[in-house]
């Protein structure tokens, strides 16, 4: 007798409290047009919406990267604005999508002004609706926390694609970012980005934003031991942008990091070999279609 499909062992608990309040529309372009590490702190919260083919997931942003533009050596804009990276440079709000080891897509949300580049990559959320169409595109999650954990798994569990979504604007569409109830920063830990290279310049920089217990949090492992390691603060020096007080200084911290130290993150894989190539996450060509 052929075994019927059950819910995925350790099935997620009931959204929680924040997230299950009503959202309250799409964030607007001028959001966007800020700082990046500015945008990456305040997306934590709000509510990741993709509809296909009718069915809508929704998600609450619970992790964010800011890559910071062409002096950010693991951000696709430090070669310069090129065919295949002009949608980092495209109006604030629009998507920059991208493909990984040729296989899992990656979400970003353009930020700055048009023409200068900035994005922040969506790396988790915790899922609020639309939970039997996330297992049915992530089979082999083996919980339904492994749903959306990881950039190119809430991609794959909200049935976004280069194809479809690369250079949309999260503003309008099938593909929106609505306003959700804000995290608190007792709630929020800072630390640095996931799976740089460890011969990359911008290593240490603290540019990753986690709602702290979310068990939605990619890399736990790991964020549990930066955290422990830091004193459980997470935070970084405070520096200001246009006039506005930010909570990352990517200088001072590459200065007090001792180099000797082994990387806090890094990539499971081998680096690959092109000098474009800086970080597991932010590696891989866009797609040329929008770009």
């Amino acid at each position: 007798m052929t075994r019927p499909r059950t819910v995925p062992t350790h099935a997620a608990p009931e959204p929680s409290a924040p997230a299950r309040r009503a959202s309250f529309g799409p964030l607007p372009a001028s959001f966007y047009d800020r700082e990046t590490e500015l945008v990456a702190r305040d997306l934590l919260g709000a509510i990741l919406e993709c509809t296909v083919r009718g069915v809508r997931c929704r998600g609450r942003i619970v992790e964010t990267e800011a890559y910071i533009g062409e002096h950010d050596p693991a951000c696709h804009a430090a070669v310069g604005r090129t065919a295949r990276t002009a949608g980092l440079f495209g109006p604030p709000g629009s998507a920059y999508v991208y493909l990984i080891y040729g296989m899992y897509w990656c979400a970003n949300a353009v930020t700055r002004a048009e023409g200068q580049a900035g994005a922040v990559l969506l790396r988790a959320v915790e899922p609020i609706e639309g939970f039997e169409a996330m297992r049915r595109r992530r089979p082999a999650a083996r919980n339904d926390y492994a749903l959306t954990n990881g950039p190119g798994k809430l991609c794959a569990a909200f049935g976004i694609s280069g194809p479809s979504h690369h250079g949309r604007s999260f503003v309008r569409g099938p593909m929106r970012i609505l306003a959700g109830a804000p995290v608190a920063d007792r709630y929020v830990a800072i630390t640095p980005r996931i799976g740089i290279n460890p011969a990359n310049a911008a290593l240490a920089w603290p540019l990753r934003w986690i709602v702290r217990e979310s068990p939605w949090v990619s890399a736990r492992r790991e964020t549990r031991a930066f955290l422990l390691h830091s004193g459980g603060a997470g935070q970084a020096a405070e520096r200001h942008v246009n006039g506005v007080p930010s909570t990352v200084d990517s200088q001072s911290c590459e200065e007090r990091r001792d180099p000797r130290a082994a990387p806090l993150f890094h990539s499971r894989r081998e680096p690959t070999t092109s000098s474009r190539s800086t970080s597991r996450n932010c590696s891989a060509s866009p797609p040329a279609t929008g770009s």
